[in-house]
């Protein structure tokens, strides 16, 4: 970058780009908090969609074993009939034709009765079945009242860090030249960090060895430089410490 510039130019960038890391961090929380809770109420949803199915197929079951059985109560009248026309018959025919009624009663009736015996023991798994994704419904519920309740304590406890951090920003920018700051901007927008340590003489965003000249340049700390390649705002430690300090 042309221009003169301060060794604080760079201090006061990597303040800029700590606070940009925190709050992208924080804004990324922002996003994956009211995600999580989508994914907690689609669960709810499931299991409520599958309840209700359940429910549905059981009542349908119960009602169809009410039908059956008051079949089976008629079935009981019909042969009863059948046994007083045989009771009543006037002759051999008569007498075997109603008979052979009572047999196909009662061979009807057993049938049934057995198929309603195997029709119970699938309703009892029904019930239990309903009652046990009852419990897991409440408690799922339960469980996304109290996440969405803490979701809220967390949505604030982020939403004062960002509004801290960008108060911070703001007294940063204000020590920083315009130009220095829009450089920034641009860089930090297409390349997620603008500034970047030079680590071996070598830019560490990009691996681009930086020419000895730059080098030079970067520990006087009299004007910003760019890595030739990647373009990011490059910075020079020493023994941990930066050489601006």
């Amino acid at each position: 970058m042309r221009g003169q510039t301060t060794n604080k130019d760079l201090q006061a960038l990597e303040k800029l780009q700590q606070i940009d890391v925190r709050v992208d961090e924080e804004s990324q929380a922002l996003e994956e908090i009211p995600a999580r809770l989508d994914e907690l109420r689609k669960d709810v949803e499931r299991v409520g969609s599958l309840l209700e199915s359940e429910k549905e197929r059981l009542a349908e079951m119960e009602k169809w074993h009410r039908d059956q059985e008051r079949e089976i109560e008629l079935q009981g009248e019909l042969l009863a009939k059948a046994k007083n026309k045989m009771q009543q018959a006037r002759n051999e025919r008569e007498h075997k034709a109603a008979q052979r009624e009572i047999e196909t009663i009662r061979k009807a009736t057993q049938d049934r009765e057995e198929e309603l015996l195997g029709l119970m023991d699938t309703i009892e798994q029904g019930r239990k079945t309903v009652k046990e994704h009852e419990e897991e419904f409440v408690s799922l519920q339960s469980h996304l009242e109290q996440e969405e309740k803490e979701a809220r304590k967390q949505l604030d406890a982020v939403k004062k860090k960002i509004d801290k951090a960008r108060t911070g920003r703001e007294d940063i920018v204000k020590q920083i030249s315009s130009p220095v700051v829009s450089l920034y901007e641009r860089i930090q927008k297409r390349l997620g960090m603008a500034l970047v340590e030079v680590q071996d003489d070598h830019c560490t965003g990009c691996n681009m060895q930086v020419e000895p000249q730059r080098l030079i340049e970067l520990r006087k700390g009299t004007r910003l430089i760019q890595c030739p390649l990647c373009n990011r705002i490059l910075f020079f430690k020493e023994n941990g410490e930066n050489t601006s300090d």
